[in-house]
């Protein structure tokens, strides 16, 4: 997953000293919904997102990035604090891709190391 170069000093600040499995957003966000609701806001007006990226879709939005990339819904359920991977499958689990996702996906991959190894000779 691509973070870009604006958004590194906040992670920096926020994952110092957290374990793995430590909440992405603590409950000490959560007080202060408003101010981080604009920050996000300003910040994704300065990057010219349309439509407007909400703190609710970008947080859907990594969340479904990380299940489809295999990361374990126990990890994606504690970093969203969902009180129970339930919750995260109800939201988020029909894009955790199936075994015959992974197959098709493994054939793209080699047919394209095919052709490049093709391409090289």
């Amino acid at each position: 997953m691509r973070i870009d170069s604006w958004a590194w000093p906040y992670i920096a600040d926020i994952v110092r000293d957290k374990l793995p499995s430590a909440y992405l957003f603590p409950d000490a966000w959560r007080e202060d919904e408003t101010r981080l609701t604009r920050a996000h806001g300003r910040a994704v007006k300065e990057m010219t997102l349309a439509p407007a990226l909400s703190l609710h879709r970008a947080r859907h939005h990594w969340a479904v990035t990380h299940l489809r990339a295999g990361v374990p819904v126990a990890v994606v359920q504690a970093q969203l604090g969902h009180s129970t991977p339930m919750l995260t499958l109800k939201t988020s689990g029909a894009f955790i891709p199936t075994g015959d996702d992974r197959e098709r996906w493994a054939e793209v991959v080699e047919q394209d190391q095919a052709r490049r190894q093709k391409s090289a000779t």
